[in-house]
């Protein structure tokens, strides 16, 4: 499955199109970092087959264990590092 950047895929279109009609799907990052997954008329099953993906890899990363605390201080440290970036 490919993989493209958010700014890939708000900029590339014909790319983005290409890749969906050879794979199916494609997987967009944000800061290389997996965020969404695409994908093109698909079926029901085959959709369900993607989420039981995802939610396998977040296991193996140890994700699927963070607390609502854990992923509240993941975004707050995000925000103030995005706007330090931003502030330079």
């Amino acid at each position: 499955m490919e993989s493209l950047s958010v700014q890939e895929f708000s900029t590339s279109d014909k790319r983005v199109q290409k890749t969906l009609r050879r794979d199916g799907r494609v997987v967009l990052t944000s800061e290389g970092k997996p965020s969404v997954g695409v994908v093109n008329s698909i079926g029901y099953a085959e959709a369900m087959s993607l989420i039981s993906s995802v939610r396998r890899q977040a296991a193996e990363a140890g994700l699927d264990k963070l607390t609502m605390d854990d992923i509240d201080a993941e975004i707050q440290a995000y925000r103030l590092e995005k706007k330090a970036t931003l502030a330079r």
